[in-house]
């Protein structure tokens, strides 16, 4: 019986729907509803095809290609394989040939008719062209781009059999801003702010010189300390950008009230 596959390339969905619909791409900053999410992509692809769904594949990147809890949570969601490549210093490895290789295996085997696929990036051209030489028809699925911009690679749109866009009313239903926690963050500063004084307590004139010099940064050694020292109520803290700002502003109200004067810092 044939059958349809989505391949959702989750990087370009944050990135698109977060510009469109929150003005940033970071993904730190953002919430994805999964059910929902997941129910308006089935809608596309029902639009994009009349042949059942076999089932949608989420490609993603995560250090040491370990998911984390988020993408532990669209794993879980029936229907879903989660297809993970390596994030090292920021940046995706892995993730494109993954799903060039999925498009290329599953259109040979004859295991899809039809494939729709979510991304912009015109490195998955090879993987469109070999899927149509098996004789499948490719659906191209984007978000709709800011006014007069585009997101898409403009070769990957003419390779695709068809285009469709979800609109912005569309995809505002599921990604949102990651509220921000006030009390959490009148806690981060507080906290900041005591790891400055007990920092100031044991530190030498050079180590507060050396600190003033790296402004507005700190010196690896103290950030590292600061952050892993972080009490265990903040969970995971490289994953909550205003609570580290807050972390790190808190440190440096106390610090440079105590010595910025000193060395000619200002706030």
């Amino acid at each position: 019986m044939d059958r349809s596959a989505l391949f959702v390339d989750a990087a370009y969905l944050y990135a698109a729907g977060g510009n469109l619909c929150c003005n940033t791409t970071k993904r730190e900053l953002l919430e994805l509803d999964f059910p929902k999410a997941l129910a308006v992509l089935r809608a596309a692809a029902a639009q994009a095809s009349r042949l059942s769904l076999l089932r949608i594949y989420w490609y993603d990147a995560a250090i040491n290609a370990l998911p984390t809890v988020t993408q532990l949570k669209v794993s879980s969601e029936q229907g879903v394989q989660l297809r993970l490549g390596r994030l090292t210093h920021g940046v995706q490895k892995g993730v494109d040939s993954r799903i060039i290789r999925d498009l290329i295996v599953l259109s040979r085997n004859h295991a899809i008719a039809d494939a729709i696929l979510l991304s912009g990036d015109d490195d998955l051209r090879e993987g469109v062209a070999e899927a149509q030489d098996f004789g499948v028809s490719v659906t191209l699925l984007g978000v709709e781009p800011l006014s007069g911009l585009q997101n898409q690679a403009p070769t990957l749109v003419r390779a695709a059999d068809a285009t469709i866009t979800l609109p912005k009313a569309q995809v505002a239903d599921f990604l949102t801003r990651v509220p921000l926690d006030t009390t959490e963050i009148d806690a981060g500063l507080k906290y900041g702010a005591a790891f400055a004084e007990k920092w100031a307590s044991k530190a030498t004139p050079d180590d507060v010189k050396a600190v003033i010099a790296t402004k507005p940064k700190l010196p690896q050694t103290v950030f590292g300390d600061l952050i892993r020292s972080a009490p265990g109520q903040f969970g995971m803290i490289k994953e909550k950008p205003a609570l580290k700002r807050a972390i790190l502003d808190g440190f440096w109200k106390d610090f440079l009230e105590r010595h910025g004067s000193t060395f000619g810092a200002t706030t």
